[in-house]
């Protein structure tokens, strides 16, 4: 219930809107946008310096922390894909490997990725996907391998990176025994460019992409 006072403030504030000249009320309303561009500017602002900090942050998850987290449920006995990617391997992807992500550490996102995907391997000819979930998981993981990819620079990767992007290969031909490799296929058309040093063709399959 508005009380006798706040009823007063509001009459008076009417009462001097009333008698203020509309040349007046335009200009405390260009006050008022100015005002809003400058918040707009700073949360902007605000944003960028979290990304830079971010960015320029040691990134606390790596190919280790991914193991132990998945030599933690290593000996579950799963039934359907939603216990193994639904509570088990879709957090690793979530937190551990998106935050390599958002510190624009590409490589070491696809060194992450690799025991998800083995470890999803292992199970992927033993559990029901009568819910499409082992596709959405290949999905999902894919979708960080092309953001991991797009993070890379070809010509600066060295014999050891090359090794790496291999392994990760290897480990998508695996998905052909179970129908997936057509959510990988883009990714891995990069990645065998990348190592046939083909790099006019990796520019031209990334704006194809995004």
């Amino acid at each position: 219930m508005t009380s006798k006072e706040d009823f007063e403030q509001a009459t008076k504030l009417c009462n001097s809107i009333t008698g203020t000249s509309v040349d007046t009320l335009k200009k405390y309303a260009h006050l008022v946008n100015d005002m809003e561009e400058l918040r707009d500017a700073a949360e902007a602002l605000a944003k960028h310096l979290d990304d830079a900090i971010v960015k320029s942050s040691p990134c606390k998850y790596n190919v280790s922390t991914v193991e132990n987290s998945i030599d933690g449920f290593r000996h579950y006995k799963f039934k359907k894909f939603s216990g193994l990617c639904g509570h088990n391997l879709s957090p690793i992807l979530q937190t551990q490997v998106d935050e390599a992500l958002r510190a624009e550490k590409g490589m070491l996102a696809i060194r992450m990725l690799i025991p998800i995907l083995d470890f999803f391997n292992q199970w992927s000819g033993t559990l029901d996907d009568s819910y499409g979930e082992g596709g959405m998981f290949v999905a999902d993981w894919n979708k960080r391998l092309e953001k991991a990819i797009s993070l890379i620079i070809p010509d600066k990767l060295n014999n050891e990176d090359h090794a790496v992007i291999e392994e990760i290969m290897t480990s998508m031909e695996n998905l052909e025994d179970y129908g997936w490799e057509g959510e990988v296929d883009e990714s891995g058309g990069i990645l065998q460019e990348i190592l046939d040093g083909n790099y006019a063709r990796i520019v031209f399959k990334r704006a194809r992409q995004y």
